[in-house]
């Protein structure tokens, strides 16, 4: 696979103690770079807690994390308490060009509304992503590999981030809650592309793809070659959640299976 971001300027390989931020300043202190990739051994890593909120230390860099796999290499953002929005969750990335993560395990944890803020574009290829993420930066972000799991609730929500795409991933839920479609801050389009996608779920509740209008939010879905265990819906488009008195557009929103529109507007089509 060849990954939508800069080649990396420099590759560094890192020890087990290694402290990330000081290995990434020092890294960018030379101006003239502007993309690393750092390979990580086995062990547990983050940025979460060196980082404080609103810093853009490493604005407008791209950086990538390597794991030795999935099962040796980890990194850890979870967040002790719901605070209704992005406070508390991981700052690290803020500003930067884009974030890759390749074979880990991320751990999330399972309070609303984590997650990653405002780089402008993340990867995660061969990764593990365990709990619920929220945020996942401001434009587009790309799944290839991937095996999310969670035992309480939805596998993630698309709650920021302009496109999103899902190749060969396997959705686990034990409570039945897959991808939730769902921005309430942004007013504008927002693509979902799932391909060749597995989602296994412990209980029969939501469907694969469970989209919420609102905020006059589009939603422009596609699925090819889904396959669903224990879960009886591929997809569902919600009625609007506006405030009363309040009149958004919502005859774009979209949902094309295997090729074929399905949906659009408020209506299913079953021509």
């Amino acid at each position: 696979l060849t990954l939508p971001v800069d080649a990396p300027d420099e590759t560094k390989t890192v020890a087990a103690d290694a402290n990330l931020k000081q290995v990434l300043s020092d890294v960018f202190a030379d101006t003239t770079k502007s993309t690393v990739e750092i390979t990580l051994p086995a062990g547990e890593f983050s940025l979460k807690d060196e980082t404080a909120e609103g810093s853009t230390s490493f604005k407008g860099k791209t950086i990538i994390f390597n794991g030795k796999s999935a099962e040796e290499s980890s990194y850890l953002n979870t967040k002790t308490t719901d605070t209704g929005n992005e406070h508390g969750s991981d700052y690290s990335f803020d500003g930067a060009k884009a974030v890759v993560f390749k074979n880990m395990t991320i751990n999330l944890g399972n309070t609303n509304f984590n997650g990653f803020v405002r780089p402008e574009k993340m990867v995660f290829e061969n990764c593990v992503i365990n709990g619920m993420g929220s945020y996942w930066g401001t434009g587009s972000v790309l799944f290839v590999n991937c095996k999310f799991n969670n035992d309480n609730g939805y596998n993630l929500w698309l709650y920021s981030g302009t496109s999103f795409e899902f190749e060969g991933c396997t959705f686990t839920s034990a409570k039945g809650r897959f991808i939730h479609a769902y921005q309430t801050e942004a007013d504008g389009n927002i693509t979902v592309k799932v391909t060749d996608c597995t989602f296994k779920g412990g209980e029969i509740n939501k469907a694969a793809v469970a989209i919420k209008k609102n905020n006059g939010n589009i939603w422009d879905v596609t699925i090819t070659n889904a396959t669903l265990d224990n879960v009886n819906e591929l997809y569902k488009v919600n009625a609007p959640e506006d405030p009363a008195g309040t009149t958004k557009d919502y005859s774009n929103t979209k949902v094309t299976v295997n090729g074929k529109l399905v949906f659009k507007g408020d209506s299913e089509i079953t021509e």
